[in-house]
């Protein structure tokens, strides 16, 4: 599969409690499919208070990135697809799956799969954790989602790009901050 393949537009709601149980349910398919995967829930659905795209983006680590290939094999035949062209296949999966539940607004889920507490992983889980704890961060992080989200109604490729100068910046705040507290 690859993005990018028909427009959809952003439609942001109001956090929902709701989206915090659905990671949980998700995490524990997820841990029974791969038992070594560390799971952890990021993105905006992981900051209440937040709007966001009804997504549950979710960070998969594992020890070993030789372990990708076995790990991917395990996430699809618990219902993930493989993305292409999502950063480098090195160091990086990216998988997506549609919500099969009835009567909670989540659209689908979206896996990242990289090494635990490496780099990224401490990027992921820092941005996340510095906005749930900063809330005037936490603020401006949503309202600029909504002004990019009026801007770029189709287009979430310029969304996501537009909204990089904000996280990067959140990020270089956080790490130090969270340097010795690992997740």
């Amino acid at each position: 599969m690859k993005i990018g393949a028909k427009p959809k537009p952003i439609k942001l709601l109001p956090h929902q409690t709701a989206w915090l149980a659905a990671f949980a349910r998700e995490a524990k398919r997820i841990e029974r499919a791969s038992p070594q995967i560390h799971v952890h829930h990021i993105g905006s659905t992981a900051i209440p208070g937040i709007s966001a795209k009804p997504i549950i983006d979710i960070l998969a680590g594992v020890a070993k990135v030789k372990d990708f290939h076995s790990l991917s094999v395990a996430l699809r035949q618990a219902g993930y697809t493989p993305v292409e062209d999502v950063g480098d296949p090195r160091y990086r999966r990216f998988f997506v799956k549609k919500s099969r539940e009835k009567g909670i607004l989540v659209e689908g889920y979206h896996l990242h799969l990289i090494k635990y507490r490496g780099q990224l992983w401490k990027a992921h889980t820092a941005f996340p954790r510095y906005l749930r704890e900063k809330r005037k961060a936490a603020r401006q992080y949503d309202k600029l989602k909504r002004r990019l989200a009026s801007q770029y109604k189709n287009d979430r490729w310029s969304y996501g790009r537009a909204k990089g100068p904000f996280i990067r910046k959140i990020i270089r705040q956080a790490l130090p901050y969270y340097a010795h507290k690992p997740r």
